[in-house]
């Protein structure tokens, strides 16, 4: 008979395994580190290594970056990956995603972002993908508003209108 220890590992390993073919590669990669605990079976957690190697070096990760529109660099902000409860704020760092598409949901630095759809492939590492952030322009000067005015008024005080 096997102890309760024993039984959660070789759950845990037929679990890795199931979850890995189904693409679900962020709960197969927990499932390999709860059977290649050292209270597993040695030859458990030989086989769960194995898997957790395998795992890692096939599970997508991507880099967000907020961008405005005229190429500025947002470095406060935050996403949202298919629907989670609490927003990830963002740093710069890698995040592990299972393959397949995902719903994103961004803003950067309390300004309005936006919603897109991304497709991820497994292995994919560090994978750069730009989020579009519309900047708040203020009004601008342009010397030409005033040549092009002062021209209007010369010309209707010509006509004495």
């Amino acid at each position: 008979p096997s102890t309760p220890t024993e039984a959660a590992c070789l759950a845990a390993h037929r679990e890795t395994q199931e979850l890995e073919l189904d693409k679900k590669l962020l709960a197969a990669d927990a499932a390999a580190v709860s059977c290649a605990r050292p209270q597993c079976p040695e030859e458990v957690r030989t086989m769960c290594a194995d898997f957790l190697t395998r795992i890692r070096a096939s599970q997508p990760t991507v880099v967000f970056e907020l961008r405005g529109d005229s190429g500025t660099v947002f470095e406060k902000g935050s996403v949202t990956i298919d629907g989670e409860a609490t927003p990830r704020v963002l740093d710069g760092a890698a995040i592990a995603l299972d393959p397949g598409t995902h719903a994103i949901v961004y803003e950067a630095e309390g300004r309005p972002g936006g919603r897109l759809t991304i497709l991820v492939n497994q292995g994919e590492k560090d994978r750069k993908i730009a989020l579009g952030v519309a900047e708040v322009r203020g009004a601008t000067f342009s010397p030409w508003a005033h040549v092009l005015g002062a021209t209007g008024l010369a010309g209707l005080a010509r006509w004495n209108i």
